[in-house]
């Protein structure tokens, strides 16, 4: 079966795409083979890979053609024996699994997939707080969304609460353009594959308040930071005010344009000054 189209490998075993699952099957060797260089880059040779929804194998292929141990998680059932027999006797383990719920154990490991576009930020942020296992992630997203996450400083395409919530914690490299056609069945968007690598340092910032600030700021997006940032401080605005104004922020900008480190002032200010909710 090693020369089957993704169509004749489903047709064989009696399956369809699963449209509810985002089932788009990479295809196209130049692609498969540019991904899985681009995921061992700069790793150690003894560095194992963890490989997000195996799917029909394509991508399993050029992994295991690097020398090194492959672990894939594949969610539908229905695809795990045809991984099996497909690299029968090979260094794959098929875990029948979901990866949003997912554990590396420890590692370090290199990461890769080409990710359901449905929940790809979720699986994104599932495996952000095990970066401590992890050299790099290597992953498959519709292109938008690979906008996002590449901002890496406003005034960039796409810089938004997903993109700061990343950047302050990876350094993010554009790898390569994916279009529909190398996919079976194509999907209705174009792709993009982005690499993270965990920053080396990283300001210690209490993550909630981190995040409920980002979710202020970018929250309506026409909106100005004074605002925004309103509800935060109820009936007590020259807070805010003393806030933005340690910051050297003026409250009447708008959240895209706060760099990552004033966003991380901001959230160190609304942790440390924020009044007390009133009922």
């Amino acid at each position: 079966m090693e020369n089957l189209t993704p169509s004749q490998r489903l047709r064989a075993a009696g399956l369809h795409p699963k449209k509810g699952w985002g089932q788009n099957f990479l295809h196209d060797s130049s692609m498969t083979t540019a991904i899985a260089q681009a995921a061992i880059e700069e790793t150690p040779a003894s560095c194992p890979i963890l490989e997000i929804g195996a799917g029909l194998g394509d991508l399993t292929e050029k992994l295991l053609a690097t020398g090194r141990k492959v672990v894939a998680i594949e969610r539908d059932r229905d695809l795990v024996p045809i991984l099996e027999s497909r690299f029968a006797g090979e260094n794959l383990q098929v875990i029948e699994g979901n990866a949003l719920t997912f554990e590396l154990e420890d590692g370090p490991w290199v990461v890769v997939g080409n990710l359901p576009y449905h929940i790809s930020s979720r699986l994104i942020f599932q495996f952000l707080p095990q970066r401590d296992r992890w050299l790099q992630m290597t992953i498959m997203l519709q292109k938008e969304l690979a906008l996002r996450a590449g901002a890496a400083a406003p005034g960039e395409p796409g810089w938004s609460s997903f993109s700061a919530q990343i950047a302050r914690l990876c350094d993010v490299g554009w790898i390569l353009d994916v279009p529909p056609g190398v996919f079976t069945p194509p999907p209705k968007v174009n792709s993009a594959v982005v690499r993270l690598r965990p920053k080396k340092v990283i300001e210690e910032i209490d993550s909630p308040a981190y995040e409920r600030c980002l979710r202020t700021v970018f929250g309506k997006r026409r909106k100005t930071l004074r605002n925004n940032l309103k509800p935060l401080f109820r009936d007590e605005p020259e807070l805010l005010e003393a806030c933005c104004a340690d910051l050297s922020i003026d409250p009447q900008r708008r959240g895209e344009t706060l760099s990552l480190a004033e966003l991380a002032g901001l959230a160190h200010a609304i942790s440390d000054r924020r009044p007390t909710s009133r009922r």
